[in-house]
């Protein structure tokens, strides 16, 4: 059952249970179209209100802020010489832009790279993927979110991602994965 707009909308909720303790986490959008931790007290008390109805006499609900989780990728092509570089790279980019768009995605969702992959293989001009290297943005003088991956990292430096042999980055219930700067946060190199 969806929440009626009176009590205000967050861009994406998790929702999971621990020892008769429902826990929410929300994510908003800033005015750039980018999550958000800063849902509003209002919101958050909102929810909670609107909650009260539905949950059992012994079940405890907490409404916390979720986690943005940005990510940044670099790709390497082999190529077919007869295309452009340059538009196999923005074509590239746009691509992998479209695959990790927010709006398809739920917090706590996986991030399966062999479809990812597929997506790359199926722009015009790329011949098949080298390589996919997927890096946790934290921080940096603020520009992104100081939340971790939960995965460990190849490269603590770096925060290269291991994708520990499956492909995959995992979500957790109160998290979301964003690219939060598509052309500065994707490195394509090709070769052909």
């Amino acid at each position: 059952k969806l929440m009626p707009g009176k009590f205000g909308v967050p861009f994406c909720f998790g929702v999971w249970e621990e020892k008769n303790k429902i826990n929410v986490s929300i994510l908003a959008l800033n005015e750039n179209s980018k999550l958000t931790t800063k849902a509003t007290s209002t919101l958050k008390e909102n929810i909670a209100e609107y909650l009260a109805d539905y949950r059992m006499v012994n079940d405890y609900v907490t409404i916390k802020n979720g986690q943005v989780i940005n990510l940044g990728f670099e790709v390497d092509l082999f190529v077919d010489k007869n295309i452009p570089r340059g538009e196999v790279i923005t074509d590239t980019i746009n691509a992998i832009t479209a695959y990790m768009d927010i709006n398809k995605w739920d917090m706590g969702d996986n991030i399966y790279l062999s479809d990812l992959v597929e997506t790359i293989n199926n722009v015009a001009g790329v011949l098949n993927v080298t390589d996919l290297r997927v890096y946790n943005k934290v921080n940096e003088n603020g520009k992104y979110s100081f939340n971790e991956i939960a995965q460990p990292y190849i490269d603590e430096a770096t925060r290269q991602i291991d994708l520990l042999g499956r492909y995959t980055l995992f979500g957790i219930p109160n998290g979301m994965f964003e690219v939060k700067y598509p052309n500065k946060d994707i490195k394509v190199s090709v070769s052909t």
